[in-house]
């Protein structure tokens, strides 16, 4: 599946939930509501570091604007150099979603992601 080819625009965040157990495979997971009225999350794991600019107190939904795979740039290559002088030599990627409504910019540097299809029933 290409992250890239996801039917981001203004798809719906209802929820970021950060999974710190087991510490070795930290993982973060959205569960989404797609502009087709799909429901399912998405899980990112491997997850080495994270950016998170994100505005809070708004009652409406939380659209995204744009979402985009970074597999190379120096923030990349910096945060890989990082975890290779720990001794952990893994494929980190940037997944960069930056949301419309509260003009949130969330930067996942993790290994993969995959999507759960109709794993959710939001209310």
């Amino acid at each position: 599946m290409d992250f890239n080819e996801l039917d981001w625009h203004d798809a719906v965040i209802k929820k970021i939930n950060f999974d710190r157990t087991p510490a070795e495979n930290d993982s973060v997971a959205f569960d989404m509501v797609w502009p087709n009225g799909e429901q399912s999350t998405v899980v990112f794991t491997g997850l080495r570091h994270a950016d998170l600019s994100l505005n809070f107190g708004y009652a409406g939904s939380e659209n995204v604007a744009a979402a985009y795979l970074i597999e190379s740039n120096d923030e990349v290559d910096a945060i890989k150099s990082k975890w290779l002088d720990c001794g952990v030599n893994s494929d980190i990627k940037c997944y960069t979603i930056e949301t419309g409504t509260t003009g949130g910019i969330i930067k996942l540097f993790a290994e993969s992601f995959s999507v759960k299809n109709n794993a959710l029933k939001i209310v």
